[in-house]
């Protein structure tokens, strides 16, 4: 019985320092001002989209980074904080 737990829990903390890994590499790759796609961004990052754009809403909701969507160019303005 616990191993399993165990288990989950080396599993859920390697999740965790992956995902605050990868929302620190979007956010330092990030400039003041930078006009981006989520595409672009992960190919220049190697990093999948899906993570990129977790970390995105991760960053938004933390007041990091300010996130606004055009939608007729598909493309997000990402603006940071720091």
């Amino acid at each position: 019985m616990l191993i399993p737990a165990g288990l989950l829990l080396v599993i859920a903390i390697g999740a965790t320092i992956q995902r605050l890994h990868i929302k620190n590499v979007v956010f330092s790759a990030l400039r003041p001002s930078t006009h981006i796609r989520v595409e672009n961004l992960a190919s220049e990052l190697n990093i999948r989209e899906n993570d990129v754009r977790g970390a995105i809403l991760d960053l938004r909701t933390e007041g990091r980074i300010e996130v606004t969507f055009d939608q007729y160019s598909a493309r997000y303005f990402l603006h940071s904080k720091d």
